[in-house]
């Protein structure tokens, strides 16, 4: 098909209407809310919790690169060091199996294999402190669980492994940063001086790098929008970014917009991260002790 015609069924211009797909992702979202109210007020507290997560990994599985594997539970270093029960976990699906799957469908995740992870909720409550609370789990991630940085120079091949060019450099200091995010269905009683103190008190790197309030906007790194007025750039790696020149804001859309902006931000991230295809043996040597007679040569 030309290019004059590509955009044409039966002599009309066709347009992807990416507004409306959004809107009916959101009424899922918002739909499974409903239900897991129900649910709740029924008592089966556990159940309605589970229904707010299972829609919006069902979400991403759809709309993210098949490499992405969605999931969750826990991460595993190859210290053995384990991190807090995760909501969803986005891995590589193509190099790197999950280590366990319980029967729950809770998996453990080599730490090397995860791009991203994020908390879902389905109200935003102050009283729970959610985002302070998700920032203590990016820091035992970030800062007490260990893999190695992917360097500027390596380049994700097909086959996995990568290779390595010199010369070929990022804006990025290595090309696995982890990402984070939080999604809430319902902003609740969400108010920025609540969480202003948080913001003011916690390093960057250890605060989600964008916080989707579904019906309300997107609380991130934004460019500092005295420097541009008529343009908003928002920063994906806001642990990377200069300070003077950027703020902490809450971007207001709608509840369609504010999901295509997530999904737009992070399939972003993930395009710009490469992950290092980790040494299974290094997940099970602790396994192995040696023996007082040694190894048995033949």
């Amino acid at each position: 098909m030309s290019s004059d015609t590509a955009s044409m069924i039966d002599g009309k211009d066709i347009t992807i209407p990416i507004r409306e797909l959004f809107e009916l992702e959101t009424i899922d979202l918002q739909t499974a809310r409903k239900k897991a109210r129900l649910i709740h007020n029924m008592k089966n507290i556990g159940s309605s919790g589970d229904e707010v997560e299972v829609a919006v990994r069902d979400f991403f599985r759809r709309r993210l690169a098949k490499r992405c594997e969605i999931g969750n539970g826990h991460i595993v270093d190859k210290e053995g060091r384990v991190s807090p029960d995760i909501d969803l976990i986005i891995t590589d699906s193509t190099d790197f199996p999950s280590l366990q799957e319980n029967r729950d469908k809770r998996s453990y995740f080599p730490f090397e294999s995860v791009y991203a992870v994020a908390e879902i909720k389905s109200t935003y409550r102050k009283a729970d402190e959610p985002i302070f609370k998700f920032s203590k789990t990016i820091k035992k991630l970030k800062h007490e669980l260990k893999r190695d940085a992917t360097p500027k120079n390596f380049v994700k091949t097909g086959l996995g492994s990568g290779i390595k060019l010199i010369g070929l450099e990022s804006e990025l200091p290595y090309l696995n940063p982890l990402y984070t995010f939080m999604i809430f269905i319902d902003s609740g009683d969400f108010d920025m001086n609540d969480v202003r103190k948080t913001y003011s008190e916690t390093c960057r790197d250890c605060l989600p790098n964008v916080v989707c309030l579904l019906n309300k906007g997107l609380l991130m790194y934004w460019r500092d929008p005295k420097m541009n007025p008529n343009h908003y750039e928002s920063i994906v790696f806001p642990e990377f970014a200069d300070a003077h020149s950027c703020v902490w804001a809450v971007a207001p859309q709608t509840a369609e917009e504010n999901l295509a902006f997530l999904w737009a931000v992070l399939a972003d991230a993930l395009s710009r991260i490469a992950l290092y295809k980790p040494h299974y043996w290094s997940y099970v040597k602790n396994v192995f002790q040696e023996s007082e007679e040694g190894l048995q040569i033949l």
